[in-house]
């Protein structure tokens, strides 16, 4: 089995060093581990709250 390659960033929010299994692209934020995760359940809570509840369809006439 072969070890994929690592690179080292510096986490764009807390500073901290770390490692990621892809290249960072230039003008992209990069997290470490920890601040990804706040990161990621904060988008988790506004697609929650922005199509949580279902809309009325356009083209249905009241």
């Amino acid at each position: 089995m072969s070890q994929k390659k690592m690179f080292e960033i510096k986490c764009i929010d807390c500073g901290n060093a770390a490692t990621v299994p892809f290249k960072p692209t230039v003008g992209k934020p990069v997290y470490c581990r920890t601040c990804f995760s706040k990161h990621r359940s904060k988008q988790r809570k506004n697609f929650a709250t922005d199509y949580g509840s279902p809309r009325p369809k356009a083209w249905v006439r009241l």
